[in-house]
């Protein structure tokens, strides 16, 4: 069931993240990579969730989120299975491409940042994974959209809509 929203707001991202990870099957063991990771708060959610036989990637672009996120889980026990990567553009796939070993796949690839399309990421989701992101629809508002990899022969790509939040900045 979904949230009606009948006004135009902004989602703090104390909100949004609950939202978006609500709508990924993230299991104990799954392999998860974050896109573009700001200061470590999801993933230390995430790396809660898959736990000690678990992996949890975080792509940057900026060297200093990466060392911030590093620093932050420094004294944990899940500082194990967590690994931060510096990629130049967190929003193209080729990017991503480049530093990911192509023979690596991942259950989930989350979004943490608005991106102008979905990007193209299907060689590394695992079978029965997805991908989602908040994508940029107008210059002010985004949607989030999900990709899911059934097996490498069917996809099903999706906009999620029922939740009815179309992350517009207020006028």
């Amino acid at each position: 069931m979904g949230l009606a929203v009948l006004f135009s707001f902004r989602i703090a991202i104390a909100s949004f993240v609950p939202l978006q990870l609500s709508l990924v099957k993230i299991m104990p063991g799954y392999k998860v990579l974050l896109v573009g990771g700001k200061g470590g708060y999801i993933n230390s959610i995430v790396a809660q969730i898959v736990g000690i036989n678990g992996e949890v990637v975080t792509m940057s672009s900026s060297q200093h989120i990466l060392e911030t996120c590093r620093h932050r889980v420094r004294m944990s026990p899940l500082r194990k299975m967590m690994e931060w990567v510096q990629v130049s553009d967190c929003s193209k796939a080729s990017s991503i491409l480049q530093v990911i070993n192509p023979n690596r796949k991942f259950n989930a690839i989350i979004f943490c940042g608005c991106v102008d399309t979905l990007p193209e990421l299907d060689s590394i989701i695992e079978d029965g994974g997805c991908l989602i992101a908040p994508v940029r629809i107008k210059t002010s508002s985004q949607q989030l959209q999900m990709l899911t990899i059934e097996s490498k022969t069917a996809k099903e790509f999706r906009k999620i809509s029922e939740f009815g939040v179309s992350f517009e900045t207020p006028k």
